[in-house]
């Protein structure tokens, strides 16, 4: 169910189905945000639910209020199945950005959501499903149902006040967090010395 009208004429709000067969892939698109479409498989007959993959993204956005100075980028990310999201997370700011831009969505819209220990008001909600705001400090993210959410770096030189500032380089990113819960104690990382990333 989209929550914008897609390119192909499907109208937003509107429930419809698809049948894929193993291997393929089905591409929605919109020229607007499509946060909040509800995307479910389903069984068919004696068969049960199969797995799938589910990408979210932009090939192409600038993340700032000062689109005369934007560079932009394509983002996609792997999107978390609801039954992965978590109850709470812990921000941090990304180096060498002027802010970041954070989404917290809910999975039910009665969920009591607190950020630093403010309960974030229903009536702030976007299409009754996720919350925007911005960013320089870390925060702490709380809530009593599932949440997800997203880590936004802005386009290079933007700076929270809509001013610019050309020593905060670097394309927008899009981050799904990982909630507290679910956190490792130990990781392992490869660092290559293969690439051509100058800062």
């Amino acid at each position: 169910t989209p929550t914008a009208a897609r390119t192909d004429g499907h109208p937003a709000n509107s429930k419809f189905t698809l049948t894929l067969q193993k291997g393929q892939l089905y591409q929605a698109l919109s020229k607007t945000d499509l946060t909040g479409t509800h995307i479910k498989s389903v069984s068919s007959g004696s068969q049960t639910c199969k797995k799938i993959a589910v990408y979210s993204g932009s090939s192409w956005i600038a993340i700032t209020c000062t689109p005369d100075h934007a560079s932009a980028d394509n983002l996609f990310q792997l999107v978390y199945p609801t039954s992965a999201w978590g109850k709470n997370f812990i921000t941090a700011p990304l180096a060498g950005r002027g802010y970041d831009i954070f989404r917290i969505i809910y999975s039910d819209p009665t969920a009591n959501v607190q950020l630093n220990g403010s309960a974030i008001p229903a009536s702030s909600l976007v299409n009754n499903f996720y919350y925007e705001f911005k960013s320089t400090t870390p925060n702490v993210i709380t809530s009593n149902k599932p949440i997800q959410v997203a880590q936004y770096a802005v386009t290079q030189g933007s700076t929270i006040d809509c001013g610019t500032n050309n020593e905060k380089i670097g394309d927008p990113e899009m981050i799904y967090l990982t909630p507290i819960e679910q956190g490792l104690d130990h990781v392992t990382l490869y660092a290559t010395d293969k690439q051509n990333i100058t800062q």
